[in-house]
């Protein structure tokens, strides 16, 4: 687990404080919003996986309840809120420009439960998948006409 440090620069005009912490795998400080910055990067490659607090608490090497705090102090939401839109939206790139069943889709962005993701899906955009892709279809069809 890292340990936490605050590193503070005081100077007339301004005070700054700076969260570093110790990574005892790499043994180096690092900035607490480059340990954001790298999650963030690993969840648009790796979204589609079961990932979970803990597995990017080993990543960072940082205590998994503090992650969770520092994360939504940093981004604005929660861990967990953040994926889900991650999936999400990556669902209606899908479901906008490809001919994959909702089933499929679903899988291609980490549900392993088609129903879960029906009910998550239209709980985010008020629609189920498919008449999510047919009203992007009836909308590109009335433009094109």
């Amino acid at each position: 687990m890292g340990i936490l440090y605050l590193h503070r620069t005081l100077s007339r005009r301004e005070f700054t404080m700076e969260v570093v912490v110790w990574n005892p795998s790499t043994r180096f400080f690092t900035n607490a919003n480059d340990n954001i910055s790298g999650i963030l990067a690993y969840l648009q490659e790796n979204y589609q996986r079961d990932i979970g607090l803990t597995e990017l608490a080993s990543y960072t090497g940082l205590n998994p309840a503090y992650l969770s705090v520092l994360f939504k102090e940093t981004v604005g939401t929660s861990f967990v809120k953040y994926l889900t839109n991650l999936r999400i939206e990556r669902a209606k790139e899908l479901l906008a420009h490809s001919d994959l069943r909702a089933a499929d889709i679903a899988e291609a962005v980490g549900y392993n439960d088609p129903h879960y993701f029906y009910e998550i899906f239209k709980k985010k955009t008020g629609q189920t998948p498919g008449a999510y892709r047919d009203a992007l279809r009836q909308e590109s069809t009335s433009k094109g006409a």
